[in-house]
């Protein structure tokens, strides 16, 4: 989930790296809360769908300055489907495309709350 996290964040199209020297703030961020749970069952109570869900703590630091520019807890969420024939492969697959889902969402959530923060 953090690599998830962490390489959505670098590839986001509105976020700038930069190196440690260069860079003008911070981002620094803590999974707090990572959860999976069934959402939808079939008649034999067989789960169908699960949703996977995140709070993560963001911190914005500008250099230099003692008070965080932003700090927040951004949610995030997401859900797949289990595989009619019950293939771990389609799950194991159908779960990483869900966190990479939800991983894109917090990286959306989060440069929208950098942009506001900066102007």
């Amino acid at each position: 989930m953090t690599a998830a996290l962490r390489r959505a964040v670098m590839q986001h199209p509105r976020l700038d790296l930069a190196s440690d020297v260069l860079a003008s703030h911070h981002l620094q961020g803590t999974v707090k809360r990572f959860q999976v749970f069934a959402v939808s069952f079939d008649e034999s109570d067989n789960v169908v769908q699960y949703r996977i869900e995140s709070a993560t703590h963001i911190r914005l630091v500008q250099r230099d300055a003692e008070a965080p520019a932003l700090e927040q807890e951004i949610s995030a969420w997401a859900e797949y489907l289990v595989s009619p024939s019950g293939s771990v492969r389609e799950n194991v697959a159908a779960r990483t495309a869900a966190i990479h889902r939800l991983a894109e969402q917090f990286a959306d959530k989060c440069a929208a709350l950098i942009e506001v923060a900066l102007l």
